[in-house]
């Protein structure tokens, strides 16, 4: 009967040790105790739209006014690393305002903002949630 009060009474011991560093770790990082994100909270300074376009306009800048990505052969991680990004703030876009910035609604109305078109430098986007509804869109 000991043994098993012991066996009890160490159990919850190590749930409470547990419970608490979840806590603790979650009081530290809010971040991590969530599995989603408020659209709110993507409203930051300025807006995925004013981002994504002054992300393309650098990328114009460079293929005009450098020769960073001149040389495609021997440095084709530049528009890699370039195109990474673009797809990232794309899908930002997409979160904030449920519609891709290739659409007709976001780049000609400008209902989000003003977004240019992505450069021909960095190819078609590569996320698979893009991938996905463009397989679906030329189905149709």
């Amino acid at each position: 009967m000991a043994q098993a009060v012991f066996i009890i009474v160490v159990v919850c011991a190590l749930f409470a040790w547990f419970w608490s560093r979840a806590n603790r770790i979650a009081r530290e990082n809010p971040l991590s105790s969530k599995e989603f994100v408020l659209r709110s909270e993507l409203d930051f300074g300025p807006d995925v739209a004013k981002r994504l376009d002054e992300h393309r306009e650098l990328v114009i800048d460079l293929i005009e006014k450098t020769d960073y990505l001149a040389n495609q052969e021997a440095t084709p991680w530049r528009s890699a690393h370039l195109a990474t990004q673009d797809d990232y703030l794309m899908y930002i876009f997409y979160l904030r305002h449920n519609v891709w910035p290739t659409d007709t609604l976001s780049v000609e109305t400008a209902a989000f903002g003003y977004v240019r078109p992505r450069p021909e430098i960095l190819g078609m986007c590569k996320h698979p949630l893009f991938k996905l509804k463009q397989n679906v869109v030329n189905l149709n």
